[in-house]
């Protein structure tokens, strides 16, 4: 069970390494040809390219529990229309043993994804500051969220942003951020 759990990481970070592609040179970036999205959401070929990757290795190459490939898949971010439509084709051809498809390459846009990382600071420490627990400046420094390593948010990151204004003084006193905050921002590995 355990060399099963340790294959199936294996394979999503390769995957994720082969679609990131260059993005640890710099490359990725906000919606560089305008068609992966319209900037912090994602548009239905992007949808559609989270689903076939998810069918492909949950499904059907059964590496990983749909949910955890979920989780991990549609928090990301596409460039382009074209490109993720290339990759979806591609997946159709491949099989489960195959490394990703080099269609695949270079479609995150990570973006969006360091936007809401500081987003999420700002209103976190906001909220830190209203508390009376932090000045914003010591929040910042204090949180330790490498924002530059964003590469994707969680399906609920919209509801944690919107819960954090309002978030319980006691409960952020003791560490605590709402549910829907908890791996909301997904960093690469």
């Amino acid at each position: 069970m355990q060399a099963r759990v340790t294959r199936a990481r294996g394979l999503i970070t390769g995957w994720l390494g082969a679609l990131l592609l260059t993005c640890g040179l710099g490359a990725c970036s906000s919606g560089d040809d305008g068609d992966g999205g319209g900037g912090d959401t994602r548009s239905p070929t992007c949808l559609a390219w989270q689903d076939a990757m998810c069918d492909h290795l949950a499904d059907t190459c059964g590496e990983m529990a749909r949910s955890a490939c979920d989780d991990s898949i549609q928090s990301l971010f596409c460039k382009s229309d074209a490109t993720t439509q290339r990759c979806i084709n591609a997946l159709s051809t491949i099989e489960c043993a195959d490394p990703a498809p080099a269609a695949c390459g270079n479609i995150i846009d990570t973006g969006p994804a360091v936007r809401y990382c500081y987003r999420f600071i700002d209103l976190y420490c906001k909220r830190m500051a209203e508390c009376g627990l932090a000045t914003y400046a010591e929040c910042e420094v204090s949180t330790g969220l490498p924002c530059d390593q964003a590469i994707g948010v969680s399906p609920s990151g919209p509801a944690c942003t919107e819960a954090l204004p309002d978030f319980s003084c006691s409960d952020i006193a003791e560490g605590g951020v709402p549910a829907d905050c908890i791996g909301s921002v997904k960093l690469r590995q």
